[in-house]
């Protein structure tokens, strides 16, 4: 539990001078539960990612503290326990948003590979983003830089679709690529301005 130990220690100045926190959900419960508790008392966003849904199902009362998730298609159908395997992105959006109001989710984004990505709110709003068509060289990374670009984009006051414009520009820089880490972009190149 060392990072327990250093959230105990120096978390609320950590999470004080960030602009907002991407938290890893299937971390040990504790651990997410003090993320939660310093981004609420500090007001910053919390967005999340998993790795294991299986622990994510169980933590659902704690998702629901969570500006938004970030997920992919396989996830989303294990999240909510349905086969959203062989369904049109528009028919999932309708699904998603009715998984979200009973979840009590505030927002969720899904991948959806080369389809592109959608994302549901609370309130029923949802959108699509067209997945940028390119060459693909190698995929490993494009989730993780699709979750970057996206929470940046939200972080510093982009709408959802604009923020999952900004992930998928910075995904597809990824599967291009033979390397597995993003180019260097910087804030302007996306008209992101930090607060």
């Amino acid at each position: 539990m060392p990072i327990y130990s250093i959230l105990e220690e120096n978390g609320d100045t950590i999470i004080e001078n960030s602009d907002s926190v991407v938290a890893e959900i299937d971390m040990d419960e504790e651990i997410v539960e003090k993320v939660v508790y310093l981004c609420q008392k500090h007001n910053k966003k919390l967005f999340g990612v998993v790795s294991n849904m299986n622990i994510a199902i169980e933590r659902k009362d704690l998702l629901k503290q969570f500006d938004c998730l970030i997920c992919n298609q396989l996830e989303s159908s294990i999240l909510f326990s349905r086969d959203f395997k062989e369904i049109s992105a528009e028919e999932l959006s309708h699904t998603l948003i009715d998984e979200v109001q009973q979840s009590e989710f505030n927002s969720l984004i899904v991948t959806l590979g080369e389809a592109g990505s959608l994302y549901v709110k609370n309130n029923g709003e949802s959108g699509f983003c067209q997945a940028r068509q390119i060459e693909v060289k190698d995929t490993t990374g494009a989730g993780d830089a699709f979750c970057a670009g996206t929470s940046a984009g939200l972080t510093y006051g982009k709408s959802m679709l604009e923020a999952m414009k900004i992930g998928s520009h910075l995904a597809s820089s990824v599967i291009a690529s033979c390397e597995n880490v993003c180019p260097c972009f910087s804030q302007d190149k996306f008209d992101i301005v930090k607060k």
